[in-house]
């Protein structure tokens, strides 16, 4: 937006210059008038002068009115006797009006671009975040329920104590058959427990991976990006505003518009400025609670906002 704002404002500097040029060409023609009107008063005040000490000369009563003769004053620099005229809206010429105008539609119509475009960026992430967390439950939830070999094991151990039954039913009687059967039991037990503690770790693992991938991260330094260009968007307004302001009422009381600073807008990040994080959770605090959280980076934003 910095670049859109210096693109709005050079229209308003190259009529800022015809303006100024406008100005200074009336105050010459002004000191110039003053000026011969005091060379011709002037003039006249010596003229009569030597005409009154003409009479003098000539009457016998010469000495006392010489006494009496007035004393021409020094005349006042012309540059003092130049009136400015009377702050109104007749001083701003037909020219400047609608450029200034101009400027402060196409200002406000880049302001309102901008907000916009952010508004939709965060509607469009909330959306993208809502598809992505529901899709990656869908996907773990998945993949704790994928099948495993417990049920083949248990329906195999099953078979093979049915067709050992059906083929020595007078064993199952046997002490030693039991004891066979009781370990057989014994290691299907912890066969199945391996599988479920392999799952077990499968799954941890997953879920860290889930945590780990800086998706979170991510999704919140969006937002603060977000947040840092809507106050960029501010700071320029306010400032390209205050200049607007300044060269309206400079023109309203007839002074020349002063030059517009180099920089009308100010970025609020420098351009490989080390940045702070944009969380941060203090020890010992519980993350179990949102208040426990910081966002260092956000509030850098806001508070070189205030500044500028």
């Amino acid at each position: 937006m910095s670049q859109q704002i210096r693109e709005i404002f050079v229209s308003l500097i190259e009529r800022k210059e015809v303006r100024e040029s406008e100005i200074r060409e009336r105050i010459d023609k002004q000191l110039e008038e003053a000026e011969a009107a005091e060379a011709e008063r002037v003039r006249k005040a010596a003229e009569e002068e030597e005409e009154k000490k003409k009479a003098e000369n000539e009457g016998p009563e010469g000495e006392a009115k010489k006494e009496e003769a007035p004393k021409v004053e020094r005349p006042e620099p012309a540059t003092e006797r130049v009136a400015a005229k009377e702050p109104g809206v007749t001083n701003i010429d037909g020219d400047f009006k609608p450029t200034i105008l101009k400027v402060w539609e196409e200002l406000s119509d880049t302001y309102k671009q901008q907000m916009q475009r952010v508004f939709r960026q965060v509607r469009v992430q909330r959306e993208r975040m809502t598809s992505n967390f529901d899709h990656m439950q869908k996907q773990y939830l998945e993949f704790i329920h994928r099948p495993d070999t417990k049920q083949e094991k248990l329906e195999q151990f099953i078979k093979d104590f049915n067709d050992f039954s059906d083929q020595f039913p007078d064993l199952r009687e046997d002490e030693a058959t039991k004891d066979e059967l009781h370990q057989r039991v014994d290691i299907l037990s912890d066969e199945l427990w391996e599988i479920i503690e392999d799952r077990k770790e499968q799954h941890v693992d997953e879920r860290k991976k889930i945590m780990e991938s800086g998706w979170v991260e991510h999704e919140l330094s969006f937002m603060v990006s977000a947040a840092q260009g809507m106050m960029q968007s501010e700071v320029d307004k306010f400032r390209s505003s205050i200049q607007i302001i300044q060269d309206y009422y400079h023109a309203f009381e007839d002074k020349l518009i002063p030059d517009a600073p180099p920089m009308i807008t100010q970025d609020l990040l420098a351009e490989g400025e080390e940045l702070p994080p944009v969380e941060t959770l203090p020890e010992g605090s519980d993350p179990l609670l949102v208040a426990s959280y910081t966002y260092p980076r956000l509030d850098k934003i806001f508070e070189k906002a205030l500044k500028a």
